[in-house]
């Protein structure tokens, strides 16, 4: 083992107080879970609340981490000499990486990283043995090669239930470099300054405006010109709206033709077709929902317990004749 390599045996890490392999790629702009400004609120001890669908999922991984490393041991023969060893960076103590395993291969110490990929997203992996992964795990796997000092990650990635391949990264310093400079740079000019970093989506403006300061900024010509593409967007999406309403009713009038004077005694399906082949169907449908106002007079407390409030921002345009 690298004796430049610092091992963590302090259990769980306050993950405020360091950078893990995680957050390299949401840093990066490589995470489908978070943005660079989702780190840094989380860096501020201010998580984004993870819904029910997103938690089982990584409840999902984290089980199927297991199953992954008894495969590689029953199916490939690969003796594991560590299984979830956290490590610290010998320069650097706040950047720090959780190893899936470990295990000496062709004579060399060598990082294991376990993933459970859905078959829909098997098109981000190439050729077993090669190094043709997804960029975000690549992103990880070499953080967790420069924290270490490794130069190699065996990546297991099972597709589904049973379809395990392996794959290889090899150290590049380059790579690493660009990587550490990145961490540096967040961990520095974000975290410690409590600086946000730019955001790159929405939801990023959503919550960095939630920040107890209220903005008030003269337009340049630009956002002017932003502002009135933003109004004549919402008209048309409210004329299109209407369009389609009207489209609908004439199709729907078609179907019915003359003389429709008898009452369904079923909910049917209709079907278009053209040429023999189907171009649109209309079929019945009814949705239940509860009825919120009617439950609060008769059940206030149950309707009080069971509401949850929903936070976001509405851009609205000035009336007219408003100041």
């Amino acid at each position: 083992m690298n004796d430049m390599v610092i091992r963590s045996d302090v259990g769980e890490l306050d993950r405020t107080t360091y950078l893990g392999s995680s957050d390299i790629s949401a840093i990066l702009g490589l995470s489908p879970w978070k943005t660079p400004a989702d780190t840094w609120f989380e860096k501020m001890g201010q998580p984004k609340p993870i819904d029910a669908d997103k938690e089982k999922l990584f409840r999902r991984g984290r089980r199927m981490e297991a199953v992954i490393l008894d495969m590689l041991v029953e199916e490939r023969g690969i003796e594991l000499i560590a299984k979830g060893a956290r490590y610290r960076d010998p320069e650097y103590p706040w950047m720090a990486a959780e190893i899936d395993a470990e295990a000496i291969i062709d004579g060399q110490h060598v990082n294991i990283e376990c993933k459970s990929v859905h078959p829909m997203a098997a098109y981000k992996f190439g050729e077993e043995g090669t190094d043709e992964i997804d960029v975000g795990y690549a992103a990880q796997g070499s953080y967790g090669q420069m924290v270490t000092g490794r130069q190699r990650t065996l990546f297991a990635v099972l597709v589904g239930a049973d379809n395990l391949s392996l794959y290889w990264l090899d150290r590049d310093e380059a790579t690493i470099q660009g990587i550490r400079r990145k961490a540096i740079d967040f961990w520095h000019n974000h975290v410690l300054a409590k600086v946000p970093p730019a955001p790159i989506v929405i939801e990023d403006i959503y919550r960095l405006m939630r920040r107890d300061v209220d903005i008030i900024a003269e337009a340049s010509r630009e956002i002017v010109d932003a502002v009135a593409q933003y109004k004549a967007h919402r008209q048309m999406a409210k004329s299109y709206e209407e369009q389609a309403d009207e489209i609908k009713f004439q199709i729907g009038k078609w179907l019915l033709g003359d003389g429709f004077d008898t009452m369904p005694t079923k909910k049917p399906k209709h079907v278009i077709v053209h040429g023999g082949e189907p171009i649109m169907s209309v079929s019945y449908q009814a949705q239940q929902r509860i009825d919120s106002e009617a439950v609060r007079k008769k059940h206030p407390t149950v309707a009080a317990e069971c509401s949850k409030t929903n936070e976001f921002y509405r851009f609205d345009l000035p009336r007219k004749g408003s100041k």
